[in-house]
């Protein structure tokens, strides 16, 4: 029972909140709420108390006043709970707090007693809505601004309107002018503390009533003219109290049928005399009713309304000097008697679904019309105009749960004037794809929508010739266009900066139009409903007269007489579209009875129809548009925008350089692609296979070896061949070199191949990739997947290895089918890293590639600066693909800057990719030597060229030639050599293969023969006819070879496949234009932009470039690579048919070769472990040197680090700050030192001679001071029994227990304190740490607690004292004080210092100061530190990627280590420092964000100081430690190496001895400490003792004290601690590690010392370790 009373009280207690909020006959405006009488306005503009008062003035108002709970719960429902909001209270010329119009505060909710000095009053935030007043009134917050109702104030200099409602009048109740509140209509602040004897008002109601009584609308600023100003010094105001009367009456029936009556009545309500009155009503449809001399002035009228609509009556009394106007609307219906059906067209058309459907009818009016589908609603509408179509549109996802195809719907209509609701049923169809026949030239880029009207029968209603448009609205794609096409609608959507903006503007095609010459013409703002129907200027296809092209554009505003400019702007936006529609009859699209409508925007398209169809919409938007024609004077803004133009000069002179760096680097990847035939071959052999031998890609891949290999077959085994070339270098990283091997015969089927080297040169070690061996003789190819190092000290430390022939299976292995793609579209495929990794052998040359680049890169930058910076419209739809968002207008321009890009790039790559090289005969290619060598030399080489030879060389043509004859190559004609059979050729079905493979074999030895045919040419040039038996033989044979040259050439160069090589030139042309038009482009574009626009645009698009190149571009060839290893699994064979041969130059009669030296003999295993072991060496030595550089240079950045964190500055700032606030300091606690201190030297250096600034005005105070206390409870310490009489209370020393944490009143008032809410800040208030945002500090006494009793001192020394004086009449000190902690932080702006200081009294006065160096964004220092900590952290990865292979290699034996260990731990405190570092750069900038928005309060950096605290423990422990890890860096040092090993034999003895000197130390600390702890400061505490007992061994002791004390117990007791601890221990310690170091020197004296020279020779040094 008690709980339902409570709850209907609770209920009445709110509804008469509701009630009191409800029932007000106050109408405010929208942006303003309710209650009271009054309006109010919750301003969220943030300004200080007085421009707030001020901002409310100006608009009729004045700061909110809160006179009772009712207003205060009112305010509570729509107030923001996290913002503050200040309200009208202010002192008054007594002093107290009262309202700005004098009144008393008799109703509060103050969260604490208002300051001392409060001068303005705002509703905390986060505190339950309570109040709060500060002395410091210019802080910036949000406001509530009162409007009373009846009242207003008209300050100086602005003009107020009072006005009232339909059928009312103004009503003076008062006012007067003059000044009774000092602060209404001030702006400025402090106003004089007694202006009432300089101020006075004068009464106003007479001018004010002869003015304004009895009217609508009067202006009432005139008034205060006609007075003299009784308050000059603060300047007057004028007040007006008012109200509202009804004056007339007017009632009409809210809606009615059409040709129904309709009454209208009106009375008059005034009382005073009436003469010659009269009225009229105006019925809103065009009819006046004149009611002259109305009896009693009351009248009504009956009218009927023609035609349905909404209408306005109004009703206009003039009586004497009254006039009053009454207005009322009226709505007139039509009522709905019936209603029609759309129903689906489907015909032989597919269903799909949509994303929505648009839905016609034609009905009634002011119509409420729902869709439902088996009594589910699916959408619902409310028209005015029934009688027009009207669409409902039917979500995607109730499309989604409808399905596709045709659906029966239920259309239900009705108004407020029909009695029964109709219904009818619809069908509905929706397509998302065009399923019509296309008509070139247009382009539908959305969805289709069909709609049509049929009876109850099923029969189409024809909807048709209509006398109003039916709208469409067709979201479209964004495509744009350079050019205004006649054939489609345009529209210029104009955008100007201020409204109404009047101007003329002409269009022009092909040229700036003019008064007298222009294609269109139109002034704005037209007719139109809203401002963008108003500025928009819509062209159809007639009106541009069939031109087609570039227009111009001319805006001319209108001006009146006298004004000679306008200062305002104009944006443009060009939009061509146009509306289709499929008409069936014709079946095509066409747009009669179709047009596009204002409302067009570039992503939507107005049609608006006289007929229902099938409707499509084409549609473009212009980008970013220059005009060349203005080249000149863009570029004379060069020096103002210097940018873009600067980059691409900057481009194409790079891209010069890069060219001359390409050619070089062709040219010598020309030696790199012969096929070198090895000088060891047998001339006698005629056996041939090619050699394609590859280099790993890994570093240290090359090899200065010489390096031999064997070829095993089943058949037999090749000799030794040493793999060399006189002319370029082998075997280099990445490379292929290929070499031609010959044989006595053939090795039938190839089962490995052998290699080794003899591990000579600077760099030994090999890592051979693959070899390909093939048969040129028939073709076939053999893979060798080596994959491994040849080398002494690494893999499996070899030197020669066998490799077995790759099977179709490890050819297809994922692992190498990937390696080989990505090695490939790496080398060849990118563009961009193809220019550094050519392939040598690719006809794409590298002064090709770099020219690619080069126009890609320009074509990029001038695709991305066109559509740069397109405003973009908020109602894009945006597509979400999980963490990657993007819109349709991003998409489009990605489709169209590919569209313009790529298809001439790729046109361009694959022209010099495909292109042929230009081919010469070997006559052409040879350059004839000048005839300069003597006779000799002449005699000499006839000598050594013989006829056996030649005919040697030609038989074995002649058997080439008998293979080709027998495949019809070349016709028998051309040959005459013998015909006895002098080859014998193997039968081809041996050799089945295919008929390519076919092909291309008869053309390897068509070239093969073409090239001994040459060698036969040159032959015989050099023989001449002295060789010859007679001349004419000579003759014939010269013949008959240059003749079958010459058919050979042109069966070679009809067989070669690609472009013909003239195309070369039109990739040349295509790069030239491609990158000159770009580049001038572009800069036209920047200089348009403007500077800041384009280096905006510059940095984004060097952004995008890196990010393609090395990240999307790399990412896409991995990919591909990875779906070609798994799904397509094919081999790609090596094409080598474009290389040259490099003949040896041996003659062609000399003797074999002659195979001897090592290098033709694997190296014996007692060689290579020698080498090995020499070479392990080497690195161990190499090694330490590395380690020792890599260290310094650690080290090195370790300390700029270390030392860049501290500031020399510091300590003199302490020192500073320390000295003038300590100097004074009291000796005691005492209540009156501690007050007479803080009054003097606190508030003396807290608030120097500036303003903000403490002491000398260096150092600027951050926020306010604030004074905390640590107190005890009462009678927190136990008094023993026999004393309880004596000793009636005490108190124990400051602990956590004995902490008191209550809440009090004023002088530690208990019974006011329990009623203090914990949430209120007060002096009184025990706060936690977390509420105070401070830390634990050590004291003298004891560890102090974060918390504590707390008040801040205020902003000035003003307030500062007085908050003293309060604390001190208040006994805020008192004797269960224990500690005081004075706590403030300046910042000093001379040496970028932050410095948190924390005063402590706890007797004597102890001070904490901690400094923070605030790092400057544009500081050289900031810049240099941040350069050694990036490269610091470097080093420690590369540390932990050390240290981390070696704890992989031993495991738990890492452990055991200690240089492992201490590793480990500079790496953890490394890790350590960073997140100290990035935890203090987050805490400091997160108290100084708070300082800025708490800049009146005591802000704390406690966390800050503690986290820079922490982070420098960390910098010196890792500095410590670092610098003793050089200790083990000079352990090859005989005397370091000694001493370790001295210290590792003693160290058992030693840990023993130090652990017995601990526990004597241990044991006279204890006893010190109890016999002198309560005598001697130096032994107080256990830790006290322990320190001067440890000083005591190095010298530092007071015996003073200890003697003066107790001479024979201090004497006995500090002197056996000497004899113990100094003479015999200490002594001990050091016999034991003098005695270890001696039989170390014994040891190594007796051990043979092992010393290694190692030299080897380097160009100008020679290294020598020592082991």
């Amino acid at each position: 029972m008690c709980q339902a009373i409570l709850h209907l009280l609770i209920l009445m207690t709110l509804s008469c909140h509701s009630l009191a909020e409800n029932e007000t006959n106050v109408t405010c405006p929208e942006h303003q709420r309710a209650f009271g009488g009054s309006c109010f306005e919750f301003v969220g503009i943030r300004h200080s108390f007085f421009s707030a008062q001020a901002w409310c003035e100006g608009n009729g108002g004045h700061l909110a006043f809160i006179p009772d709970e009712d207003t205060q719960y009112f305010l509570e429902r729509h107030m923001d709970t996290k913002e503050d909001f200040w309200f009208g209270v202010a002192p008054s010329a007594e002093g107290h707090l009262s309202w700005l119009d004098g009144s008393p505060v008799t109703y509060s909710k103050w969260v604490s007693s208002p300051e001392p000095g409060a001068a303005c009053g705002y509703v905390l935030r986060n505190s339950g809505f309570h109040w709060e007043a500060r002395n410091n009134c210019s802080k910036n917050r949000s406001f509530i601004c009162q409007f009373e109702s009846g009242r207003t104030i008209v300050c100086e200099g602005r003009n107020t309107t009072l006005q009232c409602g339909s059928g009312q009048v103004l009503m003076i109740d008062g006012g007067f002018y003059g000044r009774k509140s000092i602060h209404y209509c001030r702006s400025k602040f402090p106003p004089p503390a007694s202006p009432q004897h300089e101020c006075g008002w004068a009464d106003a109601v007479e001018s004010i009533t002869a003015r304004c009584h009895g009217r609508q609308v009067c202006q009432i600023a005139e008034v205060a003219n006609s007075f003299a100003d009784p308050c000059p010094q603060l300047k007057s105001y004028l007040s007006v109290d008012y109200h509202c009367k009804d004056g007339l009456a007017l009632s009409v029936t809210p809606t009615a049928v059409v040709l129904g009556d309709v009454r209208i009545h009106v009375k008059w309500l005034l009382h005073s005399p009436l003469t010659n009155c009269s009225c009229r009503v105006n019925t809103g449809d065009g009819h006046v009713i004149n009611l002259n001399n109305p009896k009693g002035l009351e009248s009504s009228v009956v009218h009927k309304y023609t035609h349905p609509s909404t209408f306005i009556v109004a009703a206009e009394c003039t009586c004497s000097e009254m006039h009053i106007t009454a207005q009322k609307i009226i709505t007139i219906q039509e009522p709905v008697a019936e209603i029609g059906v759309i129903k689906c067209y489907a015909g032989n058309l597919s269903f799909y679904e949509t994303n929505f459907l648009f839905v016609f009818y034609s009905l009634g009016t002011n119509v409420t019309y729902r869709i439902k589908a088996d009594e589910k609603p699916l959408s619902g509408l409310s028209v005015v105009r029934g009688t027009e179509p009207q669409n409902v549109t039917v979500t995607s996802e109730i499309v989604t749960q409808l399905g596709s195809g045709c659906h029966h719907l239920t259309l239900y209509a009705s108004n407020t004037v029909t009695f029964l609701e109709v219904s009818k049923d619809l069908q509905m169809l929706n397509l998302d794809v065009n399923p019509f026949c296309w008509k070139v030239g247009w382009d539908i880029s959305r969805f289709i929508g069909y709609l049509s009207l049929t009876t109850k029968e099923g029969s189409v209603i024809p909807v048709e010739n209509l006398s109003k448009d039916i709208q469409v609205s067709v979201a479209t794609l964004q495509l744009r266009i350079h050019k205004i096409l006649s054939c489609m609608s345009n529209l210029l959507k104009m955008m100007p900066s201020k409204v109404p903006l009047p101007f003329k503007v002409l269009l022009g095609y092909n040229d700036y139009p003019t008064e007298t010459n222009y294609v269109a013409a139109t002034e704005m703002p037209q007719q139109g409903a809203t401002q963008e129907e108003k500025y928009t200027w819509l062209l159809h296809p007639e009106d541009l007269k069939g031109n087609t092209g570039v227009h111009y554009l001319v805006v001319r505003p209108i001006v009146g007489p006298g004004i000679k400019s306008i200062n305002a702007s104009l944006s443009i936006t060009p939009i061509t579209t146009s509306c289709q529609f499929w008409n069936k009859s014709l079946l095509d699209w066409s747009k009669s009875g179709c047009r596009v409508g204002a409302n067009t925007t570039h992503l939507e398209t107005q049609c608006l129809c006289n007929h229902l169809t099938f409707f499509g919409n084409s549609f473009f938007v212009t980008p970013n548009l220059v005009d060349p024609s203005r080249t000149a004077e863009l570029f004379a803004t060069f020096a103002d925008n210097p940018v873009v133009v600067c980059f691409v000069a900057a481009l194409f002179l790079a891209y010069l350089l890069v060219l001359v760096w390409a050619r070089r680097k062709d040219i010598q990847d020309t030696v790199k692609v012969k096929v070198t035939e090895l000088e060891d071959n047998d001339p006698m052999d005629e056996y041939r296979y090619l050699l394609s031998v590859c280099t790993g890609h890994r570093i240290g891949a090359s090899t200065s070896s010489q390096v031999t290999v064997t070829l095993l077959g089943t058949e037999g085994h090749s000799e030794p061949h040493h793999l060399t070339d006189s002319k370029k270098r082998v075997f280099e990283r990445g490379a292929v070199d290929m070499f031609l091997l010959t044989t006595p015969f053939s090795l039938g089927d190839l089962q490995g191949i052998r290699l080794w080297h003899n591990n000579s040169g600077s760099h030994s070690a090999w890592y051979v990739g693959n070899v390909m061996v093939q048969d040129l003789q028939t073709e076939e190819k053999w893979h060798f997947l080596c994959n491994s190092w040849l080398s002494v000290d690494i893999d499996d430390c070899s030197l020669d290895k066998i490799f077995p022939a790759a099977t179709e299976m490890d050819l297809k292995r994922f692992s190498n089918l990937f390696f080989t793609k990505t090695t490939k579209d790496f080398n060849d495929g990118h563009l961009w890293i193809s220019v550094i990794s050519r392939p040598p052998s690719s006809h794409f040359t590298r002064v090709q590639r770099v020219s690619c680049c080069f126009s890609l890169l320009l074509c990029t930058m001038l695709t991305s600066i066109m559509f740069y910076g397109i405003p973009k419209d908020p109602s894009d739809q945006v597509m979400d693909l999980g963490t990657f968002e993007f819109t349709w207008q991003q998409f489009m321009i990605g489709v169209q800057s590919s569209l313009i890009m790529f298809p001439v790039n790729i046109l361009i790559v694959s022209i010099f990719r495909f292109t042929r090289p230009r081919e010469f005969s070997c006559c052409q290619r040879k350059k004839k030597k000048k005839n300069t060598q003597d006779s000799s030399a002449t005699t000499d080489m006839t000598n050594r060229v013989s006829l056996d030879v030649i005919i040697k060389v030609g038989v074995s043509c002649f058997c080439v030639s008998q293979f080709l004859l027998s495949e019809h190559i070349i016709s028998c004609a051309s040959l005459r050599f013998p015909s006895n059979n002098i080859c014998t050729f193997s039968d081809s079905s041996a050799y089945p293969a295919s008929a390519e493979g076919v092909i291309q074999k008869n053309r390897n030895k068509s070239q093969y023969l073409y090239r001994q045919l040459c060698r036969i040419d040159s032959e015989l040039s050099q023989l001449g006819p002295s060789g010859f038996p007679n001349p004419h033989s000579y003759k014939q044979a010269l013949q008959q070879v240059q003749s079958t040259k010459e058919l050979l050439e042109d069966q070679l160069v009809a067989s070669n496949r690609g472009l013909p090589w003239w195309f070369i030139f039109f990739g040349w042309l295509l790069v030239i234009a491609t990158s000159v038009v770009s580049g001038y482009f572009t800069m036209l574009y920047g200089l348009k932009f403007g500077k800041p626009r384009s280096i905006s645009w510059l940095v984004s698009m060097v952004i995008s470039f890196f990010q393609s190149v090395l990240l999307i571009q790399p990412l896409k060839v991995l990919c591909f690579a990875i779906f070609f290893a798994l799904v397509i699994k094919k081999v790609d064979e090596e094409d080598f048919q474009n290389v040259q041969f490099e003949r040896n130059h041996r003659n062609i009669g000399e003797q074999m070769f002659v195979r001897y030296g090592s290098v033709y003999e694997p190296p014996p295993l007692a060689d290579v472990e020698k080498m090995r072991r020499n070479r392990m060496l080497e690195q161990k030595a190499f090694a330490l040197i590395k380690e020792i550089l890599i260290y310094m240079g650690f080290l090195w950045m370790l300390l700029l680090v270390a030392h860049g964190q501290r500031d020399p500055n510091a300590f003199y700032l302490n020192t500073h700050i320390k000295q003038s606030f300590c100097g004074n300091a009291p000796a005691t606690m005492a209540i009156q030192d501690v007050f007479n201190w803080a009054k003097t030297s606190l508030l003396s250096n807290l608030f120097g001679q500036y303003p903000g600034f403490i002491t000398d005005g260096n150092s600027k105070l951050l926020g306010n001071a604030r004074l905390r206390q640590l107190r005890v409870k009462k009678n927190s310490c136990e008094i023993a029994g026999p004393m309880l009489k004596m000793v009636p209370g005490c108190s124990a020393p400051y602990s956590w227990e004995a902490e008191d944490m209550g809440s009090y009143g004023p002088g530690w008032n208990t019974s006011v304190g329990n009623n203090i809410s914990a949430s209120i800040s007060s002096p009184w208030t025990y706060q936690t740490h977390s509420q105070l945002r401070a830390y634990p500090v050590w004291g003298e006494l004891a560890l102090y607690r974060g918390g504590g009793f707390s008040v801040e001192l205020g902003p000035d020394l003003q307030t500062a004292t007085s908050t003293l004086d309060y604390l001190f009449n208040n006994m805020w000190f008192d004797v269960y004080t224990r500690a005081i902690f004075v706590e403030f932080t300046v910042y000093n702006a001379n040496v970028n210092l932050l410095c948190i200081v924390t005063l402590l009294l706890e007797s004597p006065l102890n001070s904490e100061m901690q400094s923070v160096h605030l790092y400057l964004p544009g500081d050289g220092l900031h810049i240099c530190i941040m350069t050694a900590e990036i490269i610091y952290m470097l080093f420690i990865l590369y540390y932990m990627f050390n240290q981390g292979k070696l704890m992989k290699q031993q495991r738990w034996l890492y452990f055991k280590n200690k240089w492992n260990l201490l590793e480990l731990s500079i790496i953890l405190l490394s890790w350590s420092a960073v997140a100290a570092f990035i935890q203090r750069t987050l805490i400091t900038n997160r108290d100084i964000a708070y300082y800025q928005n708490h800049n009146d309060k005591f802000v704390s950096f406690y966390q800050t100081g503690t986290s820079e605290s922490l982070f420098q423990y960390l910098m010196a422990f890792l500095v410590l430690l670092a610098t003793v890890k050089l200790w083990h860096l000079l352990r090859l040092n005989p005397k370091m190496n000694m001493i370790t090993a001295a210290l590792q034999r003693a160290w058992t003895s030693i840990s023993g001895l130090l652990l017995i000197i601990v526990i004597m130390l241990l044991a006279y600390s204890i006893a010190c400490n109890v016999i002198y702890g309560w005598n001697l400061s130096s032994y107080k505490t256990f830790m006290d003792a322990l320190m001067t007992l440890i000083g005591l061994q190095i010298g530092i002791f007071n015996y003073d004290e200890v003697l003066a004390s107790n001479p024979v117990l201090g004497g006995l007791l500090i002197g056996s601690c000497i004899v113990f601890v100094t003479f015999v221990v200490l002594n001990l310690l050091l016999s034991v590690i003098l005695m270890a170091f001696n039989q170390e020197q014994k040891y190594h004296k007796v051990t043979k010392i092992r010393i290694i020279f190692l030299c080897f020779s380097y160009p100008h040094h020679t290294i020598l370790i020592i082991q």
